[in-house]
């Protein structure tokens, strides 16, 4: 107790030095708050926040010119529906086979940063095989395997990534820093994949291949860019102990019995309910819609514009509200999404529905990203974000597959819905309908099982809504114009006053 007076009057005496006196009510205040904010600033990591957003923002490039086009890519070279849910599957399977071994070398390594590094430029060099397949070899078989092997790459630096991530960001900005990191991620994302449509639109029309060479030519340079970046950034030391050590398997036997196993048993069958739609709204658009690449990039660049948008705002709701709250409210519109599209084929009003559908995705991924670093030890992050990962991969694989049989055996499935119902759906239509009435079953299921970490007062749903629009004009709008705008109401106010009173 002497200690911890002593320490309040230190404070006390140095700010009555600073700023005069200070009223009793905010004694206790400063007393506990100051030094905290002291404690919590660190150069070096400030500056390692600053290069990963830089990173990020290179790898929104390599996102808009290189892995948003694969599928397309493939399409164009005559693949099947079958081929193109292999491609998702086969991807997804060897991002999940990557999360079993990448803590195991973060922790023999003891260092995060190694292996990011080295994944990071091995996944750069896999677009030189790429950009020599769009030119000479032409072969969807050959880009599927080359594509997995990327994706493994990949993903062996993401759990080792966001637990260093984890180590660096407070626990009290995690909500603000990884909502604007994602913003700008999004819009990077967002202008590259626009002039990345234009550009095969427009001036590879009639060699449509060579254009995705250039494109992927763009995606390799920007991976060395993001490279270079994260070679800048500090890395906290990795300490590890036997007793944070926990296999595979013993995850899976007490997954059941855990907050956070359940919480990653929502998020497989979540991401297996999506997945069983998702490889197929690009053959869909394309294919069955037969739109332009132009037309095709709009509609789903209105999803990017929306989390470029909201992301921000989400991230410091989640700061005032807890993640689980967001997740919630946002896990059921992301439900009814595919039942959306069953309404209309017009392309404005996909636009609309994939705008909607991006404020939700926003909010949700990043809330269920965020939960992890609430539920889980700093000790243990890795490890459960791999295994994690490892789950969702599996759903993806596992969801696409059953997409493909689905679509497949439609003629069999419409034959049975004529007699029962006298109801007949395409192929396409049939999956969306099976991907939106899942998610909305495993949604409801398992949310309420999953404990919220909020431990203030609880807000109100206004505050909530009034909170998001505040923040979200200030995302939209820059905070300096605002600031001036309410100044000068407050000028105008304080004017209609005086003359009031004379």
């Amino acid at each position: 107790m002497k200690k911890k007076d002593e320490k309040k009057e230190v404070v006390l005496k140095h700010l009555k030095e600073e700023n005069g006196f200070i009223n009793i009510k905010k004694r206790v205040e400063v007393a506990e708050l100051k030094p905290k904010v002291i404690s919590t600033f660190n150069p070096k990591f400030e500056s390692a926040k600053k290069y990963s957003i830089y990173a990020g923002v290179s790898y929104s490039v390599v996102q808009g010119s290189g892995e948003y086009f694969i599928s397309p890519f493939i399409i164009k070279l005559g693949a099947t529906n079958f081929q193109v849910g292999l491609l998702s599957s086969l991807s997804s399977l060897f991002s999940s086979l990557s999360q079993l071994i990448s803590a195991d070398i973060s922790d023999k390594l003891k260092s995060r940063k190694k292996i990011v590094l080295w994944s990071m430029l091995f996944q750069a060099l896999i677009w030189i095989p790429l950009i020599l397949n769009a030119i000479f070899f032409k072969s969807v078989f050959l880009t599927i395997i080359l594509f997995s092997i990327y994706a493994f790459s990949g993903s062996m630096l993401s759990a080792p990534y966001m637990s260093w991530l984890g180590d660096i960001v407070s626990r009290s900005d995690t909500g603000s820093y990884f909502g604007l990191r994602s913003k700008l991620i999004r819009l990077g994302s967002f202008i590259t994949t626009l002039l990345s449509g234009f550009l095969l639109n427009h001036f590879f029309s009639v060699n449509t291949l060579l254009g995705f060479a250039v494109l992927f030519s763009v995606a390799f340079f920007a991976r060395l860019l993001s490279y270079h970046f994260i070679k800048k950034m500090y890395e906290p030391p990795l300490t590890t102990k036997k007793e944070h050590y926990f296999s595979f398997f013993q995850f899976v036997r007490k997954m059941r019995y855990s907050n956070f196993g359940i919480f990653v048993l929502y998020l497989f069958f979540l991401q297996l309910s999506v997945s069983i739609a998702s490889p197929y709204f690009t053959p869909y658009l394309l294919k069955s819609l037969k739109l332009s690449y132009q037309t095709f990039v709009s509609i789903d660049l209105s999803m990017a514009v929306a989390m470029f948008l909201t992301l921000e705002a989400w991230g410091k709701l989640s700061d005032k509200i807890g993640n689980k709250r967001i997740m919630v409210f946002n896990a059921f519109i992301i439900s009814s999404y595919p039942l959306l599209w069953l309404l209309s084929s017009n392309h404005i009003y996909l636009s609309a529905v994939n705008f909607v559908s991006g404020v939700a995705w926003a909010g949700f991924a990043l809330s269920s990203s965020n939960y992890i670093y609430d539920a889980v030890t700093a000790e243990k992050r890795t490890r459960c974000i791999a295994y994690s990962n490892f789950f969702k991969g599996i759903a993806v694989v596992i969801g696409a597959m059953a997409g493909a049989f689905l679509i497949n055996k439609v003629g069999v499935i419409n034959y049975i819905l004529r007699l029962v119902a006298g109801l007949s759906l395409n192929k396409y239509a049939f999956v969306f309908l099976t991907s939106g009435i899942m998610r909305i079953l495993v949604s409801l299921y398992f949310l309420d099982k999953i404990k919220d970490f909020y431990n203030e007062e609880k807000k109100s749903t206004i505050f909530a809504v009034r909170f998001f629009m505040s923040s979200l004009s200030e995302g939209i709008v820059p905070t300096a114009i605002i600031t001036r705008v309410k100044n000068k109401i407050q000028i105008k106010g304080s004017k209609g006053k005086k003359n009031n009173k004379k």
